[in-house]
């Protein structure tokens, strides 16, 4: 190679290496533009599972932890500030069947009746799952427009979270939101 080669090669790297550092500022920055951009102030971390794992909720909205059988949280509900946006996530303890069974298996077994469903498989760093989103009517008249997330985080345990919002009020941005809320369980 002769030195304008090298020299353009350099330029290259430097370049490559500088745009994988700004998009980590900018992904850090979108999430919290669309929290802001959804009135739904900063998250606020809570645990699951006495401390096994962790998720962040935005600190206006409020917060209930259902305790199953012994001291272990199974269950958390949750809800925003204006009750436009309703939701739990919930501890799926089914070693047998993968995370695209189970989300089949839960939707299929739904009372509601729903349609224009949407699945789609979804990645958040190494947690692997399915997004369903889906519509259903109840006997108000009202539509609601409900999304799932089922994660898988080790063999055993799966968590699932959903949201449930009325058509009137949904928006698209609130799905990032909802990925930005799914993305924050960690072990």
């Amino acid at each position: 190679m002769n030195k304008k080669q090298i020299t353009v090669t350099f330029i290259l790297a430097v370049l490559m290496v500088s745009l994988i550092f700004v998009q980590r500022f900018f992904d850090d920055r979108f999430s919290d533009i669309a929290m802001i951009n959804q009135n739904m102030g900063k998250l606020e971390e809570y645990y699951l599972m006495n401390g096994k794992y962790s998720y962040q909720i935005p600190e206006n909205w409020s917060v209930e932890e259902i305790v199953s059988s012994g001291t272990n949280i199974s269950r958390v509900e949750f809800k925003d500030s204006t009750n436009n946006i309703i939701g739990n996530i919930q501890m799926i303890d089914n070693r047998k069947d993968d995370i695209n069974t189970i989300a089949e298996t839960d939707v299929n077994n739904m009372i509601l009746e729903r349609d224009q469903e949407e699945v789609e498989n979804i990645k958040y760093g190494d947690k692997k799952g399915v997004k369903v989103k889906y519509k259903t009517k109840v006997n108000n008249g009202y539509t609601y427009i409900n999304s799932s997330y089922y994660i898988s985080m080790e063999e055993s345990e799966k968590i699932k979270v959903t949201f449930i919002v009325k058509e009137d009020n949904y928006n698209d941005n609130m799905a990032s939101v909802f990925d930005i809320i799914v993305r924050s369980i960690n072990k």
